[in-house]
């Protein structure tokens, strides 16, 4: 189970008679991996070697040679008889499970599981049957141990070949979610679903799916900030919570002329977000290139001032609304480093959000109808919240003098471009 140390045979204070025994066994397995090593250089692929292996494996499963050499067997056995494949594989999904029981984190095991779903064949009847049946295991083994993060990995490929329907994986993880807050492997599942659900190509060009897409991100945000609260240390939420905020920034690159703010992730490194972009990025320039392939293409319009300036009171609104969340956290937990983190990411996205309004703004021409506050409003909230940055990576170095050039690092990074953004908004004035 997740935190437990495990188990070592031959703990001290055992009798002489037990000792003895344990020696002795010790022997006979030595003995046996002796064995094994001179059929496997002799590539020795007969019964005795199937049956030997076996026996090692039930012993030890996490010697991987052993498995290693059961599937050179195994691929011998099928090309001289290939009806006896499912058979085969059957027996070895078998022994997988006899290892899985004794250790439920054994690499060896959880690889040779999946590479035996490799071989049996996705276009037969019995090939299907095995792999929602896997399904079927991973679900009872996540039952009893629901951080288990081997078994999610097994999950995620085994659905992948089976063609399992997201939107019932995703109330998967909800329902674990809800069991514990800090599943990591839950978590991060859904950062692979939600893309799956909302391919952005699809986004580009359905203004429903759209809806129903800013729909659901708003539900997640609500659900991570029910962890939050829950557990305020648990780092868990607050990745994913990263990650969503990741998903917002990149809505601007659902069209490659749309507006992208410049806030980068932190702590996952700078990757996170600009991944994002790049993906809602190359979702639209496929569909246009699939439109370019018609005989007559529809071009995808360029989003109009009103668009881009609706998309954009999104991301500000939604930054807003997370920072006042995360605010109302401290008011109780002050010393919470994620918290504290988090407002600094948001104070400036927040601030990112303004100055992209303000270059906006002449363009827009008031088509959007929706008030632009003037640049000294700009101008003064831009100062109260780079005030605010400042104060929250000071408070970050107190709590966490370990990490101190790392936020140094990053409000310099933060604090810097919103300094260069004044100086610009200064001589607008």
């Amino acid at each position: 189970m997740h935190g437990r140390k495990r188990e070592e045979e031959g703990a001290p204070g055992l009798s002489v008679e037990a000792l003895a025994a344990r020696a002795a066994k010790i022997a006979k397995y030595n003995a046996a991996k002796g064995a094994f090593l001179t059929m496997r250089a002799a590539r020795q692929m007969d019964e005795r070697a199937v049956a030997l292996t076996k026996t090692l494996i039930e012993l030890n499963p996490d010697f991987y040679s052993l498995w290693n050499f059961r599937k050179e067997i195994i691929i011998n056995m099928v090309e001289k008889d290939p009806p006896s494949q499912l058979p085969i594989l059957e027996g070895e999904l078998s022994l997988a499970t006899t290892a899985l029981m004794k250790n439920p984190k054994c690499y060896s095991a959880w690889h040779h599981r999946l590479w035996v779903l490799q071989r049996a064949g996705g276009d037969t009847e019995g090939g299907r049957q095995l792999r929602l049946a896997e399904l079927q295991l991973c679900s009872k083994m996540l039952a009893l141990d629901a951080r288990n993060f081997h078994c999610w990995n097994y999950r995620r490929a085994v659905a992948k070949l089976c063609d399992a329907d997201p939107q019932s994986e995703f109330a998967f993880t909800t329902e674990k979610i809800n069991e514990n807050f800090s599943n990591y492997s839950a978590w991060h599942y859904r950062t692979v679903l939600i893309p799956r659900l909302f391919p952005a190509a699809a986004l580009a060009s359905d203004a429903s799916l759209r809806a129903r897409y800013e729909e659901a991100l708003d539900a997640e945000f609500h659900l991570v900030r029910q962890a939050f609260y829950t557990e305020p240390e648990d780092q868990s939420a607050w990745l994913y919570h990263r990650w969503l905020l990741g998903r917002v920034v990149a809505e601007g690159g659902a069209h490659k002329d749309a507006n992208k703010l410049p806030v980068l992730g932190i702590s996952l490194g700078t990757h996170l977000f600009d991944e994002q972009q790049q993906q809602m990025q190359q979702g639209q320039e496929s569909l246009e290139r699939e439109s370019a392939g018609d005989v007559a293409p529809a071009a995808v319009p360029a989003p109009s001032s009103s668009a881009s300036s609706a998309l954009l009171s999104r991301q500000l609104a939604i930054f807003r609304r997370e920072l006042h969340e995360v605010s109302e956290l401290l008011s109780v937990e002050e010393d919470c480093k994620w918290a504290l983190l988090t407002s600094a990411v948001l104070q400036a996205g927040v601030v990112a959000c303004l100055h992209a309004q303000q270059q906006q703004a002449p363009q827009a021409g008031g088509e959007s109808g929706a008030p632009v506050p003037s640049a000294a409003e700009v101008a003064q909230e831009v100062s109260e919240l780079s005030a605010a940055m400042k104060t929250t990576f000071e408070r970050l170095v107190e709590l966490d003098p370990l990490r101190r050039n790392y936020y140094l690092s990053v409000r310099q990074r933060f604090l810097s471009g919103n300094e260069g953004s004044d100086a610009e908004q200064n001589k607008q004035q």
